[in-house]
């Protein structure tokens, strides 16, 4: 029997979406497309981002239009995990292959693109490098 990792979250976009080109499951060329979700939450009262890098291969008509800096998302897939290492200190990047996705709102009114939010320069100071590569999640879910 094969065990699979799912994840549900609701959370704001922080990285535009790009379209890319990799490796699927199945050793076949592919497309899809890249963004990250925050997950916020306090840690003893102190605020917290989670950053997860989503990959969705699904039906991408409209998708970049749609998902935006700001917007506020469902995604539900695959969960995997890929270890670093940044200044010497281990790291853990979150990575998740979307098998449903729903744009809930678009962006808040104030909040229209990153340099309003903040959310792209925390990204960089909180998450890992947002050059994944897909193919390398997936052979984790083939194990």
């Amino acid at each position: 029997m094969n065990s699979m990792l799912t994840a549900e979250l609701i959370g704001r976009v922080g990285v535009a979406p790009k379209k890319k080109e990799g490796t699927g499951r199945d050793g076949k060329p592919t497309q899809y497309v890249q963004f990250s979700v925050a997950h916020n939450y306090n840690d003893n009262d102190t605020p917290k981002t989670l950053w997860i890098v989503c990959f969705w291969n699904g039906r991408q008509e409209g998708l970049l239009e749609r998902i935006t800096v700001g917007a506020e998302v469902f995604v539900r897939g695959r969960l995997s995990t890929r270890i670093y290492i940044r200044d010497n200190v281990p790291q853990v990047s979150l990575a998740l292959s979307v098998t449903e996705l729903k744009v809930l709102h678009g962006p808040p009114a104030a909040e229209t693109d990153a340099s309003d939010t903040g959310v792209e320069s925390e990204r960089k100071a909180t998450s890992p490098d947002g050059e994944l590569n897909a193919s390398d999640y997936h052979k984790s879910f083939n194990a």
